[in-house]
């Protein structure tokens, strides 16, 4: 279903999407989730957005008998960007990350959901309308690649 959204928003006009940008961030190697962001604004090097981060990649590992699953429910996050030129950018990132973990082992099973507000900063490249950037929040690193509409 997640990956369905994602094909159905590439595949409308650009035009419709002015503003808006979609792509992938990877946390930490781990987890990861399909992104959906609205900039604010058109003129001048700062930029605010908002967005929303849906997971489409788990974390799952067994070891000594007890499983660990961590997933990324939907998540909204909020940022400033600023343009040192056309092709760098330094940000700011406040994130509320949403999450589901479950470990089961040794007869016992256990299960919870949660969220933990990070704030980050991050520098990155644009490559004409795709943008990657690599941003740091309290022990996390994440990887993020967008197609700027």
């Amino acid at each position: 279903m997640k990956k369905l959204l994602l094909i159905v928003m590439l595949a409308i006009p650009a035009t419709s999407f002015a503003g808006w940008s979609a792509g992938y961030m990877d946390i930490d190697g781990d987890v990861g989730g399909v992104t959906a962001e609205y900039g604010f604004s058109d003129e001048g090097p700062w930029d605010f957005s908002v967005g929303a981060l849906i997971g489409t990649k788990d974390f799952g590992e067994c070891s000594g008998g007890i499983c660990l699953v961590i997933e990324l429910d939907p998540s909204i996050f909020a940022r400033t960007t600023y343009a040192v030129n056309d092709n760098f950018f330094i940000r700011a990132n406040v994130v509320r990350f949403e999450f589901t973990a479950a470990a089961a082992g040794f007869g016992s099973f256990a299960f919870e959901s949660g969220s933990e507000t990070e704030l980050g900063l991050g520098a990155g490249f644009n490559m004409g309308q795709v943008s990657l950037a690599l941003d740091r929040f309290d022990g996390v690193n994440t990887l993020s690649v967008a197609y700027n509409f």
